[in-house]
């Protein structure tokens, strides 16, 4: 006996439909969670603190930094204004010094970014480690079955239900880090 193109559509629909059930009825017992780190992190108490405690250096770095660009663009104004007063190899010289001066400026931004690129790495380390712990400890009381990092790729939707990020914040809030010897 021969199969028609349509049965043995059918057919392979029935096979897959038997064959995909029991992985269907398991995922509608999956328990799924997702946090946002990064913004969970910056809303705990402890968090805030050491996101004001960032922002008041980066301020006073940018204090200390703010001469040398005004410098530098006041260097510029005054080359631009002369360059028809100077001869063209003076000018041309001074026109090197300047982006000398540009590049050892734009060097020392980028060194003082990743300086404190680093310091906001230690001053949040302890509490991700918190916080990586409270996500784990509500995950195990709450009987989660997975716990996903909200920004991860491949999230492309999610009830808001799912969303524990405010639990873990509370949770945080409520159980204080010791407070470190500085």
């Amino acid at each position: 006996m021969q199969l028609s193109k349509p049965r043995i559509r059918v057919a392979a629909l029935v096979a897959a439909a038997f064959y995909l059930t029991p992985t269907v009825l398991a995922a509608a017992d999956l328990k799924i969670g997702l946090v946002d780190q990064r913004r969970g992190v910056l809303s705990t108490d402890e968090g805030k603190a050491a996101q004001a405690k960032l922002e008041a250096m980066i301020d006073k770095r940018r204090k200390e930094f703010e001469p040398q660009q005004q410098s530098l663009l006041d260097t510029k104004e005054e080359l631009e204004s002369q360059r028809f007063v100077l001869s063209r190899e003076a000018f041309e010289e001074r026109a090197m010094e300047w982006e000398k001066t540009k590049r050892e400026v734009e060097r020392e931004a980028s060194a003082i970014q990743d300086e404190l690129a680093v310091e906001e790495r230690k001053m949040l380390r302890p509490i991700v480690e918190r916080w990586e712990k409270a996500v784990k400890d509500i995950g195990d009381e709450k009987k989660f079955d997975l716990i996903l990092e909200r920004s991860m790729p491949g999230i492309l939707y999610q009830k808001d239900a799912h969303d524990i990020t405010e639990l873990v914040v509370q949770r945080m809030n409520k159980n204080k880090a010791p407070a470190a010897s500085e």
